[in-house]
């Protein structure tokens, strides 16, 4: 589940929220009453966040750090923080059914980052707008959605 702000995903039954204007993540147990477990510090302006398929990496969008931070759901510790050129604006983003790419928008388009290495494999300039991403189980398609009408 995403939501926009904060940004809330459930994985088992941990349920991580990012929020902004903070530097933390707090992670939750969400098996019964939700309660508090932990905090993982991540980078300036948390806003959204994604989770790899197989559960072991989280992906923290930092707003305002222009910078993704990498986040090990096990040890709930951040252990890598991406910062790239690209990351001007990232807004939302995804993690294909592989768990080795990870899909990012940015203020006029979409980049595809490899889990293995933290650098950026493609950038797919799609205009302005764009908000939200989810990818097909067989990661052959992208649904994004625009704030702004696509020209005829």
């Amino acid at each position: 589940m995403h939501l926009r702000s904060p940004a809330a995903y459930a994985t088992s039954a941990l349920l991580a929220a990012a929020a902004r204007g903070a530097t933390r993540v707090p992670i939750f147990d969400a098996a019964g009453a939700p309660k508090l477990t932990g905090t993982v510090r991540v980078g300036a302006g948390p806003e959204e966040l994604c989770v790899a398929a197989d559960g072991n990496r989280a992906y923290v969008l930092n707003k305002t750090g222009h910078s993704i931070s990498v986040v090990d759901v096990d040890s709930l510790k951040t252990t890598a923080t991406v910062t790239l050129p690209e990351l001007q604006t990232p807004e939302a983003c995804a993690v294909g059914s592989d768990s080795k790419e990870i899909y990012v928008v940015v203020a006029e388009g979409l980049l595809i980052v490899s889990a293995a290495t933290n650098r950026v494999v493609q950038e797919l300039p799609l205009g302005k707008g764009l908000t939200r991403v989810v990818i097909s189980p067989d990661g052959r398609r992208a649904v994004y959605w625009t704030l702004y009408p696509r020209p005829a």
